[in-house]
Protein backbone atom coordinates (compact mmCIF):
# COMPACT_ATOMS: atom_id res chain seq x y z
CA UNK A 1 0.00 0.00 0.00
CA UNK A 2 1.19 3.52 -0.82
CA UNK A 3 0.88 6.62 1.35
CA UNK A 4 1.45 10.16 0.10
CA UNK A 5 3.25 12.80 2.12
CA UNK A 6 4.33 16.39 1.62
CA UNK A 7 7.99 17.29 2.01
CA UNK A 8 7.07 19.80 4.73
CA UNK A 9 5.56 16.91 6.74
CA UNK A 10 8.64 14.77 6.19
CA UNK A 11 10.70 17.67 7.47
CA UNK A 12 8.63 18.85 10.43
CA UNK A 13 6.01 16.20 11.27
CA UNK A 14 7.68 12.87 10.59
CA UNK A 15 6.19 11.28 13.70
CA UNK A 16 2.71 12.15 12.42
CA UNK A 17 3.51 10.72 8.99
CA UNK A 18 4.72 7.47 10.58
CA UNK A 19 1.70 7.18 12.88
CA UNK A 20 -0.78 7.82 10.06
CA UNK A 21 0.87 5.45 7.62
CA UNK A 22 1.28 2.68 10.21
CA UNK A 23 -2.42 3.04 11.02
CA UNK A 24 -3.27 2.32 7.37
CA UNK A 25 -0.64 -0.43 7.00
CA UNK A 26 1.32 1.53 4.40
CA UNK A 27 4.63 0.16 3.14
CA UNK A 28 5.69 2.98 0.79
CA UNK A 29 5.50 6.71 1.45
CA UNK A 30 5.68 8.83 -1.69
CA UNK A 31 6.55 12.49 -1.90
CA UNK A 32 5.46 13.74 -5.30
CA UNK A 33 6.65 17.34 -5.37
CA UNK A 34 9.01 19.76 -3.71
CA UNK A 35 7.33 23.19 -3.73
CA UNK A 36 9.36 26.03 -5.20
CA UNK A 37 8.80 29.22 -7.12
CA UNK A 38 9.01 29.00 -10.91
CA UNK A 39 12.53 29.40 -12.19
CA UNK A 40 14.18 29.10 -8.78
CA UNK A 41 15.13 25.42 -8.69
CA UNK A 42 18.87 24.96 -8.45
CA UNK A 43 21.54 23.19 -6.46
CA UNK A 44 20.46 24.84 -3.18
CA UNK A 45 16.90 23.54 -3.54
CA UNK A 46 18.16 20.14 -4.65
CA UNK A 47 20.46 19.92 -1.63
CA UNK A 48 17.60 20.81 0.72
CA UNK A 49 15.30 18.18 -0.77
CA UNK A 50 18.02 15.53 -0.67
CA UNK A 51 18.80 16.37 2.96
CA UNK A 52 15.13 16.02 3.92
CA UNK A 53 14.77 12.78 1.96
CA UNK A 54 17.94 11.26 3.42
CA UNK A 55 17.06 12.17 7.01
CA UNK A 56 13.41 11.15 6.84
CA UNK A 57 14.17 8.08 4.72
CA UNK A 58 16.57 6.79 7.35
CA UNK A 59 13.98 7.19 10.13
CA UNK A 60 11.20 5.68 8.00
CA UNK A 61 13.43 2.69 7.26
CA UNK A 62 13.73 2.05 11.00
CA UNK A 63 9.92 1.73 11.08
CA UNK A 64 9.83 -0.61 8.08
CA UNK A 65 8.63 2.12 5.71
CA UNK A 66 10.16 2.98 2.33
CA UNK A 67 10.37 6.57 1.08
CA UNK A 68 9.95 7.09 -2.66
CA UNK A 69 9.99 10.28 -4.71
CA UNK A 70 8.21 11.04 -7.96
CA UNK A 71 9.37 14.21 -9.64
CA UNK A 72 6.15 16.01 -10.56
CA UNK A 73 6.75 19.38 -12.13
CA UNK A 74 10.39 18.85 -13.02
CA UNK A 75 10.48 16.09 -15.59
CA UNK A 76 10.43 18.38 -18.63
CA UNK A 77 12.87 21.04 -17.42
CA UNK A 78 16.35 20.09 -18.60
CA UNK A 79 18.24 22.45 -16.31
CA UNK A 80 16.49 21.00 -13.27
CA UNK A 81 17.12 17.45 -14.42
CA UNK A 82 20.75 18.28 -15.13
CA UNK A 83 21.18 19.80 -11.68
CA UNK A 84 19.58 16.82 -9.94
CA UNK A 85 21.47 14.31 -12.06
CA UNK A 86 24.80 15.99 -11.32
CA UNK A 87 24.00 15.98 -7.63
CA UNK A 88 23.04 12.31 -7.51
CA UNK A 89 26.01 10.94 -9.45
CA UNK A 90 28.90 9.75 -7.33
CA UNK A 91 31.50 11.96 -8.94
CA UNK A 92 29.15 14.85 -9.90
CA UNK A 93 30.03 14.42 -13.58
CA UNK A 94 28.04 13.42 -16.59
CA UNK A 95 29.50 10.54 -18.53
CA UNK A 96 30.00 12.82 -21.53
CA UNK A 97 31.88 15.58 -19.64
Amino acid sequence: MLGISLIKDLESNLEGVIAQDKLFDVEYIMCAKVPHEDGTWGLKETQHAVDVFNKSGQVLKEYGLILVYHHHGYELVFSTFECALKFYTADNKFENE
